[in-house]
């Protein structure tokens, strides 16, 4: 940023509409993610809001749930889950591994702002109540496939829960749940909740279900989650009225001056 500034131009933040996770492979017999409390171990031990502080400057907030602020279905109830790595080391004790974990996450690197670091934040923070997760870089192209057809290679992977373009906390559920031709994370209690929510022809309720679906993936610690994914755009001095809603600018009213 401070380059930015020496040059007379402006870094500008906007919202990217969706949540960056680590996804759990719960699908795998003997994972030791089929635990919820190894779920929810691993989410206490992620200090989420240290990387929104530090990494993105505060231009960003923690994740307290699958959906970003700006989607329908958000839950303005939910907060993050605490960095208290004390009670997550009490859970894997639970869990059966007090002696540690060894975990493995495929990532794609460059896809956002400071993914690299904040992957590697997240690999410091578990280090510290004894899981040794491992980050494994692979390109789009591999990500892809095995979303489609399966074949991970890791415990988990580097995945948002996107609510674009429709800017709906629901849209992500089509992947991250039962639903999916190639579940990763698969719980059976969510799926009549998805499935209600989707007909649902009243809003009021519609809201009601769709939150619903988003506390019950929050709860069960169906996905590391990170931060609220946000995107960055430089501007040249001479630019005015700029204006970009997710990933859509406002052409009409930009200007650029002389």
């Amino acid at each position: 940023e401070e380059p930015l500034r020496a040059a007379g131009a402006q870094l500008v933040a906007r919202p990217g509409g969706g949540v960056l996770t680590l996804q759990f492979i719960t699908e795998r017999a003997g994972s030791p993610l089929r635990d919820v409390r190894v779920r929810q171990a691993l989410n206490l031990a992620t200090d989420r809001e240290k990387i929104a502080r530090v990494l993105f400057r505060g231009r960003t907030v923690a994740a307290s749930q699958p959906a970003a602020r700006q989607a329908f279905g958000y839950d303005p109830s939910l907060a993050p889950w605490p960095h208290d790595p004390a009670l997550a080391r009490r859970l894997l004790a639970e869990a059966g591994h007090a002696a540690g974990l060894a975990l493995t996450a495929e990532v794609v690197i460059g896809a956002g702002a400071n993914d690299a670091l904040a992957y590697q934040s997240v690999a410091a923070d578990l280090r510290a109540v004894g899981v040794d997760l491992t980050l494994r870089t692979i390109p789009t192209s591999v990500l892809m496939r095995n979303v489609f057809a399966g074949g991970w290679r890791g415990d988990a992977f580097g995945m948002d829960y996107g609510s674009l373009p429709t800017l709906d906390a629901l849209r992500p559920f089509r992947l991250h749940s039962c639903l999916w031709t190639k579940p990763w994370y698969c719980d059976p209690e969510l799926v009549p909740l998805i499935k209600a929510a989707r007909v649902e022809l009243d809003e009021a309720r519609r809201h009601d279900l769709t939150r619903a679906v988003v506390r019950r993936s929050r709860d069960r610690a169906a996905a590391l989650f990170l931060y609220e994914i946000v995107s960055f755009d430089a501007l040249a001095p001479r630019v005015r009225d700029y204006r970009n809603a997710f990933g859509v600018i406002d052409y009409a009213v930009l200007d650029v001056v002389p």
